[in-house]
């Protein structure tokens, strides 16, 4: 569906062909990543794992995006993002192996976090992919310390990691900013 909606948006029919390619290599991965994931003592387990979050970043950042270059009023894009964020979120943390409702729980905040954060966004002029960098940051870092959190991992380490990964996340973003 997001390869349908960008293809008006390409200039010409290379990008177009390219955009057709990266969708049936995104579609592929997380056909095959979700298989090899069913059970944890598939050989293919850890390498699926990756392969899926890389995929779910990839869509997310598309996503987000799009939706923030839309520059709609932030009752139609903070929602959006919230339920992007919320089902792709759902995605990374169904990894843990937690009860379902801890994971909708978590999921579910960390969509409303970033509804939240897109709505403040809409009142800062910035460009869209610096708006989408920062959502794909904050995405980041909600998904990771909600991981480690379910799972009973959040140790001061954890959190000074995460937070070392934030600074040199803000500053590429300071620096990529127009």
């Amino acid at each position: 569906v997001l390869a349908q909606i960008l293809i008006p948006l390409m200039p010409t029919h290379i990008y177009v062909i390219g955009d057709i390619l990266v969708a049936g290599v995104l579609l592929a991965t997380a056909e095959i990543g979700i298989y090899h994931t069913i059970t944890a003592d598939d050989e293919h387990y850890h390498l699926a794992s990756i392969m899926l979050n890389v995929t779910v970043y990839a869509v997310t950042l598309v996503l987000f995006l799009l939706v923030y270059h839309s520059r709609t009023r932030s009752l139609i894009s903070a929602t959006l993002i919230a339920v992007i964020s919320t089902l792709l979120a759902l995605e990374s943390l169904s990894n843990t192996r937690q009860r379902l409702s801890d994971i909708l729980l978590y999921a579910g905040m960390m969509g409303l976090l970033l509804g939240e954060i897109t709505w403040a966004l809409n009142y800062w002029r910035t460009a869209s992919y610096t708006a989408g960098l920062l959502l794909l940051l904050i995405f980041h870092l909600t998904i990771g310390l909600s991981q480690q959190s379910l799972l009973g991992k959040l140790t001061h380490r954890v959190l000074l990691e995460y937070a070392v990964v934030a600074l040199i996340g803000i500053t590429f973003i300071i620096w990529a900013a127009p």
